[in-house]
């Protein structure tokens, strides 16, 4: 993990399932500090985001209230797109191309 002018970076490897999901989500919530405002996390390594991912995710973003916070993800391999997209996920946690998109999107 990294921050960028309060904001976590986060590349999760490997998918996102029930085995990972919980972990994923635990060691999101200790690395975020008090003076981060927003976190984006790159999916690009994780090629495939189970129910267990998104709830994980949705949970994260939670973290994030305010104004110029929240969670963002980018880089979604094809099949992980597909699941953001059929369940309704990209309208509830904004999907950028690139890290530098979704880092734009909070003033970075």
């Amino acid at each position: 993990m990294e921050r960028r002018n309060g904001v976590l970076l986060a590349t999760p490897h490997g998918s996102l399932n029930t085995p990972s999901a919980a972990r994923f989500q635990t060691c999101m919530q200790e690395a975020i500090l008090e003076s981060d405002r927003a976190a984006v996390i790159d999916l690009s390594q994780s090629p495939y985001v189970s129910s267990s991912g998104l709830r994980a995710l949705l949970t994260v973003a939670r973290e994030f209230q305010g104004p110029n916070s929240g969670l963002a993800v980018c880089a979604l391999p094809t099949v992980t797109s597909d699941v953001f997209r059929i369940t309704g996920f990209n309208k509830i946690i904004p999907v950028y191309e690139s890290r530098d998109d979704a880092l734009a999107a909070f003033g970075e």
